[in-house]
């Protein structure tokens, strides 16, 4: 069962027998376990902040914590266990970086997300793709290191036009007090950047680099900050991975002035942009009612997942005005108070309207006007409530956030 696989990850990737770490260590560190025992492999956790796990640490522990690790993780990995693999390393991790056997359970929220991703997974809620399949690698746009080294050139010309880059001269680090220079640093950095598919390699580059943290807001960095290039390749490097899948990327509540919505606008027919709003109500959505959009609207999500670069860009606009219609109907609320204000403003405008064709017909035409322009008249003036119902939508549905779904 592919689940079993799942669960077996979590030791795969976070836990070497000791023998082995000390083959693999740049030191040679004295350890209290045995060579055939369990330890917490030397790693870096992204997705705790970047919080490591040291060979000193790894190496470092009692002789008692090897040994219960190794009975504790053994005992996990039969079945009817009281405890998951996930549970025992990440209290191995929390007893390792805080020191206390009463800190263990600082990690657990960690160990409860990595087993409902395992328990999801074997009740078929998450279903997975043998990417050795021949189908499969028949999709892939070629190696990840070709697609890195493609979009790190189409995306890094985008960055160098919008934060003036095209023309600055390449030199060493320098302070980040002048324009100028903060330039010069930053299309540094991003030479090196557009070498480095390894992305811990090119994160410590971008924290090595001399430029501010983020813009404050006023411009003054003028779009040259660690976070924009933090950005910059974070899209580089997932668009690569969604090729290399022959997936589509979908950037999902994307910021603005943030790379995604930046790559998007300039990618034109390749990206469909649509209010972050829509994908906030989608995010609501309980899953039953999201089932039932599903089939209401079968035929606008076909033509949405249909749509690529190739189709004009008007069919483009038409597609996704459908379907950001489609999902702002199906989220809409139902409540008294907006129907009494619905009916309330109905009538005002009925009443404005009502005004306006009589002045139209006894005082300004007279009946003395063209036919043409009476029909004109009366045409605009039926149209003004369905005119007012398109202006209130695209006003509750419009955000600065966008999300994009960047073609292939």
């Amino acid at each position: 069962m592919y689940w079993e696989w799942l669960a077996s990850t979590a030791s795969v990737f976070t836990v070497r027998c000791i023998a082995d770490i000390k083959k693999a260590s740049t030191e040679d560190l004295p350890c209290a376990g045995e060579d055939s025992q369990y330890a917490l492999r030397p790693l870096e956790y992204s997705a705790l902040g970047g919080k490591s796990m040291r060979e000193s640490q790894s190496l470092g522990m009692s002789d008692d914590f090897y040994a219960s690790f190794t009975n504790r993780l053994n005992r996990a990995s039969k079945r009817g266990s009281d405890e998951s693999k996930a549970q025992v390393i990440a209290e191995a991790l929390a007893c390792t970086w805080y020191g206390s056997e009463q800190s263990q359970h600082k990690l657990a929220f960690l160990a409860q997300r990595w087993q409902e991703w395992v328990d999801a997974e074997r009740e078929g809620l998450i279903l997975y793709e043998n990417q050795n399949d021949e189908i499969a690698k028949q999709r892939s746009q070629g190696t990840f290191g070709e697609l890195f080294q493609r979009y790190s050139k189409e995306y890094g010309d985008v960055l160098q036009q919008s934060a003036h880059l095209e023309s600055t001269e390449r030199s060493d680090d320098v302070p980040f007090d002048n324009t100028v220079q903060r330039r010069e640093c930053c299309a540094r950095a991003l030479d090196d950047l557009m070498t480095l598919p390894k992305r811990s390699d090119a994160f410590l580059r971008i924290d090595s680099a001399d430029l501010p943290e983020a813009d404050n807001g006023s411009g003054s960095s003028d779009g040259c900050s660690k976070q924009m290039l933090r950005d910059w390749y974070q899209f580089v490097y997932q668009q690569s991975l969604a090729g290399l899948l022959g997936a589509n990327l979908v950037s999902v509540d994307a910021k603005e002035n943030s790379f995604a919505q930046l790559a998007g606008n300039h990618s034109g027919s390749a990206a469909l942009m649509l209010s972050g709003n829509i994908t906030r109500i989608l995010g609501e959505m309980p899953f039953v009612r999201f089932v039932t959009f599903c089939y209401d609207s079968r035929s606008t999500i076909r033509a949405w997942r249909e749509c690529s670069p190739k189709d004009s860009p008007r069919k483009q606009r038409i597609v996704t005005r459908n379907m950001a219609y489609s999902v702002e109907q199906a989220g809409q609320e139902k409540s008294l108070s907006d129907d009494r204000r619905s009916m309330l403003w109905g009538a005002v405008v009925a009443m404005v309207l009502a005004f306006i064709s009589a002045m139209t017909d006894n005082v300004w035409l007279n009946g003395n006007a063209p036919i043409g322009l009476i029909v004109a008249a009366a045409w605009v003036i039926s149209i003004v409530p369905d005119l007012i119902d398109m202006v209130s939508w695209l006003r509750e549905v419009r955000s600065s956030s966008k999300t994009v779904v960047y073609l292939q």
